[in-house]
């Protein structure tokens, strides 16, 4: 995990100061943690898909503890809720 700025997704983490913890790598996108929360962000700045929408919002409510509203479910996750 680190803490290096180079997207603006990072750049808006950081603006929460002490609640973020720092930036995670996963395959095709990042993941940021904060203490009360975590959110996955698109890695590059574009946003055209669906999916990507409302990112600012998603990181705000991880970073301010609202983790229900700061992702949405994965493809896994949704494979054990449809069971």
């Amino acid at each position: 995990m680190t803490t290096r700025v180079n997207s603006k997704w990072h750049r808006e983490c950081i603006k929460y100061g002490d609640e973020f913890v720092g930036i995670g790598h996963g395959g095709n996108h990042d993941i940021a943690y904060f203490k009360q929360g975590a959110v996955i962000l698109p890695r590059g700045t574009r946003c055209s898909d669906r999916s990507q929408r409302n990112i600012k919002a998603r990181i705000k409510a991880a970073a301010l503890g609202r983790q229900a509203h700061a992702s949405t479910p994965t493809r896994s996750r949704r494979m054990l809720l449809d069971r």
